[in-house]
């Protein structure tokens, strides 16, 4: 579910991460009648209730990995999902540009067809 609209939201996830999001269930959740699949370490072993929590963590495993971070750096969750959102765009536009320059060559429906695909 998104959290602003409530409405579920369906993505793609690879093998690895379905994987590892397993062995973490399996191996590393604390043991919890909390129906949702990230829980705090800590007890109460509950779930997050805001991404703060989330920064919080991911802020610590910066400072321990030797990561210097400033304010406006890109260094943070938001950044890393909006620096993927971008390079994902990015690459959906390249791959609609370059189905228009082929546009001469292909036609109309072969544009159509890479862009479905």
């Amino acid at each position: 579910m998104q959290g602003k609209t409530d409405i579920p939201l369906h993505m793609p996830v690879s093998k690895q991460v379905l994987t590892a999001v397993a062995d973490y269930i399996l191996h590393g959740r604390p043991e919890t009648s909390d129906c949702h699949v990230f829980v705090r370490h800590i007890a109460p072993y509950n779930y997050f209730h805001d991404g703060v929590s989330i920064a919080c963590i991911f802020r610590k495993y910066l400072k321990k990995a030797g990561i210097e971070h400033v304010t406006g750096d890109g260094k943070t969750l938001h950044g890393i999902r909006r620096g993927l959102g971008t390079g994902t765009l990015n690459r959906q536009l390249i791959g609609i540009n370059e189905a228009i320059q082929d546009n001469n060559k292909v036609g109309i429906s072969g544009v159509r067809g890479r862009l479905i695909n």
